[in-house]
């Protein structure tokens, strides 16, 4: 069986770090304090 490979969910809603670890992109209101995804 072929290895998995890593694909994101939904294209832009995720950025890597130096190491090429994902992370989720978000936002949080500064009057209501919801977080929101995408931002």
């Amino acid at each position: 069986m072929p290895a998995a490979s890593s694909q994101p969910a939904i294209d832009g809603w995720y950025a890597t770090d130096d190491a090429g670890l994902p992370h989720l992109i978000g936002a949080k209101c500064p009057q209501c304090g919801t977080y929101v995804f995408p931002p």
